[in-house]
């Protein structure tokens, strides 16, 4: 019932503000890269929360001194948004149960969280008929890092 045309890039830089101060107190960086329009056509709120938990996952697992990379693109047919981290990455067996609800990855137990927030993500892109993908941000690299891109069909 909430779906409606709305230009997500506005949501996104108004995200990107407020994580950067925070990725900037746990002494990390995040890098912004957001087109000037992104119409979709979906629940904003929904959406924005999306991001949110992407980002929270990924300032989470990067460390001091690492990089967060927030990204958005408008391509033919579909939007991406993109959040990379510098974090430990995550095995492909765990990337499949990702979505899973209350799946911890081994390598997640010890930081605080519920293992929802993946899950959520990929009820939110369903939902808009898009997909989350998962993949290493830095392939073979010791800590190869996360790329979650939602992909959503262009409103």
């Amino acid at each position: 019932a909430a779906f409606a045309p709305t230009d997500l890039a506005p949501v996104l830089a108004d995200i990107a503000e407020l994580y950067g101060a925070s990725a900037e107190a746990r002494e990390q960086r995040l890098a912004v890269d957001l087109p000037d329009s992104l119409p979709l056509i979906g629940d904003r709120d929904l959406l924005a929360q999306a991001v949110v938990n992407l980002l929270d996952n990924a300032l989470k697992f990067t460390p001091e001194g690492g990089t967060v990379r927030l990204r958005a693109r408008l391509a033919e047919d579909h939007a991406e948004i993109e959040v990379a981290d510098d974090g430990p990455g995550m095995p492909d067996a765990d990337r499949r149960r990702a979505g899973e609800r209350f799946f911890r990855a081994d390598a997640a137990r010890t930081t605080p969280g519920s293992g929802l927030g993946l899950s959520l993500v990929r009820a939110v892109a369903a939902l808009h008929r898009g997909e989350l993908v998962l993949r290493d941000t830095h392939r073979g690299a010791a800590a190869p890092g996360l790329t979650a891109t939602l992909r959503l069909p262009a409103g």
